[in-house]
Formats: C-alpha cells, structure tokens, sequence
C-alpha cells in the first residue's frame, strides 16, 4: 500500500486504508489554512464536526471577545477520529457539499472537553428540573384559582335563593295584610243598612206624631 508524505512536518499514520479521499494513502492533496480543533460530532459517515476557539477585536468596546467556530471535515478510516479528540484539519479540495477540510492529526482526548460538556449537561438537567417546578407550582396556581371561582360562585348562587325565598316570604306577607285591609273596609260596610233602616224608622215615628 503507497504512502504518501504529505509534508508541513506531519507524520504518516501507522494504519492504513483504502479511502480515496485520504490525503497519506489516496490521491487527496492539502493546502492552504490549516486549524486545531476538537471533535464535537462523529456521528456522520467518515465525516467529523471540528470546534476551534478564536478571539476577535471589537472596536466599539475595544475588547476582545471569544468565539467558536464549528466546520465539517472528512475523516480518513486510518486516522479514526472520535467526538472529544484534539485535532489538526488542513484544508483541501471540495469533496462534498459542505466538506472541504481534511483531518491529518489526532493528538489524544481532550479532558477540558469532557469537563465542559459535563458542566453543560449539568446545567441543562438543573435548568430541566427548575422549569418542571415552576410548570409544577403554575398548574397548583391554576388548580387553586379555579377552586376559589368554584367556591365564589356558589356563594352568589346561596345569596341569590336567599334573596329570592325573602322576596316571595315578603310578598305572601303583603298579600295576607292587602287581604286584612279589605276585610276591615267591609265590615262597617254590611253595618250601613241596619242604620239606615233605624233611622227610617225614628223618621216615620216622628212624622206621625
């Protein structure tokens, strides 16, 4: 099997393959700028994500801000790189779409990655269990709200019959007196014809004497 030295002071690697795309035993040439990153992603067929850290000036604060910078690169099957590894990408011709970087190095396990990506999950699973406990306390919120109009109603329905039994009791009451009143007024009533006869008499008893 040929191996190819591909230069910049980079050794070729023990393993061999049959990839086309590989620059130390296929016909891949490397140029041009070159990174060291870490392996954020291997999950794509011989095709590995690469994260490096920069810095860059900002001229309105006049400080320097941290960046990242995420590239896809093509990962030959006898460099093998896996998702935390330190590398070195070269850049090369296109060979896919989104594919024109090249891993040539893997310089081991980067533990600060690990660590970092602990702390993320970390937070994350914190971040998870707090917005459970506020959708916990909105829905107890919701629960209590909706026992409150429950109860609030209710009362306005007692007070509502209560009033409306005091209104029938009030008008059966004024019924009963309207009829006591008509009675009192027919009473003298039936008395007036027995007078009026008394006086008739004592006029016809007057007349004859």
């Amino acid at each position: 099997m040929k191996r190819n030295n591909i230069g910049f002071g980079i050794i070729t690697p023990e393993e061999s393959c049959t990839d086309k795309s590989c620059p130390f035993h296929g016909n891949l040439k490397i140029r041009g700028t070159s990174f060291v990153g870490i392996v954020t992603s291997d999950k794509r067929q011989n095709t590995v994500t690469v994260m490096w850290e920069g810095k860059k000036f900002v001229q309105k604060y006049e400080r320097y801000k941290k960046t990242r910078s995420k590239i896809s690169a093509h990962n030959p099957p006898c460099i093998n790189a896996e998702e935390g590894d330190k590398v070195q990408i070269f850049e090369c011709r296109k060979i896919s779409k989104t594919v024109d970087f090249v891993v040539v190095k893997k310089f081991g396990k980067d533990k600060a990655y690990f660590l970092e990506k602990d702390s993320e999950e970390m937070q994350k699973e914190i971040e998870g269990k707090s917005k459970k406990i506020q959708s916990d306390k909105k829905e107890k919120k919701a629960v209590e709200k909706a026992k409150e109009t429950e109860e609030i109603v209710e009362k306005e329905e007692v007070t509502e019959n209560v009033e409306e039994e005091s209104d029938s009791v009030d008008e059966d009451e004024s019924e009963d007196e309207a009829e006591d009143e008509t009675e009192d007024v027919i009473e003298p009533v039936s008395a007036n014809p027995i007078e009026q006869s008394a006086d008739e008499n004592t006029d016809e008893k007057q007349e004859a004497n």
